[in-house]
């Protein structure tokens, strides 16, 4: 029951004998009256249903999240949550932790679950002066506004495995510091629209394996410094890393064409290395005029005017390609 009608409390992590603990108005199922703990000195059920709470982390194991919402709401009612904590063999529906209590969340870790469904974390952490990490152990696909407005002072991205990552997944959530992603599906165009932290000074992409690149799908991470990607088994498309002014190095093991002016107009690009591409398009790495160091081991084609405006070259490599326009 809520431990209402004159009911002692007991001590912290105490059960309240069932016998002393009134049935009316009880939120727990029938069967579970009684099964009530203190935190706080405020007298909750027992999270006896995938939810739990102690020392300001929430543990959600439900397979069914959006069964247990009000027993999450119920247990962080006047709490301050600090992290969150989800491992599931379900989705995170939308809404799933859309509460006033997780403004000052600094830490998201995701074992195990499904989608990642739109919204189901809008609003974490939206308090300027937090900086937040989110960890992605497994899970399915990340939907679009996923993780939408997660204002603060930024964090970092781990990801050891997941789905497709939609347009606009990352829309808001302010990243900084470094975003890794060991594998994942497709990388929809604008996933990390406007996810730079305010004043960020650095932020590291590293990709050990990923589908397509959809155009602009990192466009919002103005702070990128490096950028490393492994294998990339679909398509690159558009200006994927052009315009950045803070990016310094750019690293490729293996992918398909790399399309025209994908890497145009990075004022600060000091070193390229691509292990193995396809054909590589026309102006590719148009005005980037700090480039050193250009290493290309094996690739297609090369369009014309690739490196049209790269007057800083200094050391030049490339091994096994088709024709140079």
């Amino acid at each position: 029951g809520d431990g209402s009608a004159g009911t002692s409390a007991p001590d912290a992590g105490e059960s309240i004998p069932a016998e002393d603990c009134p049935t009316e108005g009880c939120t727990l199922p029938a069967g579970h009256e009684g099964e009530c703990v203190v935190s706080n000195g405020v007298l909750q059920p027992l999270a006896d249903e995938g939810v739990t709470f102690e020392d300001g982390t929430l543990t959600v194991t439900a397979a069914d999240i959006s069964a247990v919402s009000d027993q999450i709401k119920n247990i962080v009612s006047g709490q301050s949550v600090t992290k969150i904590v989800v491992d599931t063999t379900g989705a995170i529906p939308t809404g799933a932790f859309k509460d006033n209590a997780f403004k000052n969340v600094t830490e998201i870790e995701i074992i195990n679950a499904g989608d990642i469904e739109t919204k189901a974390f809008d609003g974490v952490s939206n308090s300027s002066s937090i900086t937040r990490n989110i960890t992605i152990v497994k899970s399915g696909d990340i939907a679009s506004q996923a993780f939408y407005r997660l204002n603060g002072a930024g964090g970092q991205l781990n990801i050891t495995e997941c789905g497709n990552i939609a347009a606009d997944a990352f829309r808001y959530a302010k990243l900084s510091g470094e975003i890794s992603i060991d594998k994942c599906g497709n990388i929809e165009p604008k996933a990390f629209d406007s996810s730079s932290a305010n004043n960020a000074s650095y932020t590291t992409l590293k990709i050990g394996s990923c589908g397509s690149i959809g155009d602009d799908a990192f466009k919002g991470l103005s702070s990128i410094t490096a950028a490393e990607i492994g294998t990339i088994t679909g398509t690159i498309e558009g200006s994927v890393f052009s315009h950045f002014s803070n990016l310094t190095s750019v690293e490729i093991g293996t992918c398909g064409d790399i399309p025209d002016n994908a890497f145009e107009y990075n004022s600060a690009l000091t070193t390229v290395t691509i292990e193995n591409a396809g054909n590589i398009g026309k102006t590719v790495f148009r005005s980037c005029p700090k480039v050193e160091t250009l290493t290309i081991t094996s690739c297609g084609d090369i369009g014309s005017q690739a490196f049209l405006g790269m007057t800083g070259l200094k050391t030049v490599t490339i091994g096994k390609c088709g024709s140079i326009g």
